[in-house]
């Protein structure tokens, strides 16, 4: 009878974090001049803390994914508290690093030590002015440019680990025809039968439909379909976030 009792309190628990975690994602994702834009969260059976968004300002656009550490309604709450201070911090004129370097000190200071988030920050504006982005230790972005594939490395720690920690801002053209592919660990960690999807399998992937003529969102649904055939349709054991930013 107990056991039955703190099964049903656990799933509630659950529940009440996936809802927390459903409402902080973006319907849908935003109007931008020069950009063809896609996002998409698919969640684990056991909740996450797999986050992105989009934060649109005047003459430009701010992209975020990242990854909290933990799962359940811990990582939902630390989740929450990452949306609310990239919302708070995101301004026309405060660049990628020192919206990085707000957010870390906002978050170490109100969490117990080792909760931390990796988060991947881009800026856009009008025009070809290009790509500026920040990377506090999550997965590298992958840029294609000119039909090359680059990937854009950490340039900082993951936010609310260190105390005090800086970030380094770095810049890339973005032309027409380029485009920004940002990931969790969901898609490259995807386990089947002891092999993982891995970096060199999706890197491959990107290069190869960056030569199609693909919208961002068959762009995204491509890769996706990728790992569902790769893991025979099992996409349940880790969160599973994109986002795929083109220039048209």
């Amino acid at each position: 009878m107990f056991l039955e009792q703190r099964a049903r309190e656990k799933e509630k628990e659950l529940d009440a974090a996936r809802t927390i975690q459903k409402r902080l994602l973006p319907e849908a994702p935003p109007q931008f001049d020069g950009l063809d834009i896609f996002g998409i969260n698919i969640p684990a059976r056991e909740v996450g803390g797999d986050y992105f968004d989009f934060v649109p300002l005047a003459g430009r656009l701010v992209v975020g994914l990242g990854d909290v550490s933990g799962k359940g309604v811990p990582a939902a709450l630390l989740m929450s508290h990452l949306q609310a201070s990239l919302h708070a911090r995101a301004r026309d004129t405060v660049p990628p690093h020192e919206i990085a370097r707000a957010m870390d000190r906002l978050l170490y200071a109100a969490t117990e030590s080792g909760r931390y988030a990796t988060f991947f920050l881009a800026s856009f504006a009008g025009g070809d002015s290009g790509l500026r982005y920040c990377n506090a230790g999550h997965t590298p972005g992958l840029l294609v440019h000119a039909g090359r594939l680059e990937l854009l490395e950490s340039t900082g720690a993951p936010l609310g680990l260190l105390p005090g920690s800086e970030y380094r801002e770095d810049a890339r053209p973005f032309e027409a025809g380029d485009l920004l592919v940002l990931y969790s660990d969901g898609i490259t960690e995807c386990l089947h039968k002891g092999e993982f999807y891995g970096d060199e399998r999706l890197h491959a992937l990107v290069t190869q439909l960056s030569a199609r003529s693909l919208t961002s969102e068959a762009f995204g649904r491509a890769i996706l379909d990728d790992v569902r055939h790769f893991a025979h349709g099992n996409l349940e054991s880790d969160d599973v976030t994109l986002v795929v930013v083109r220039r048209v």
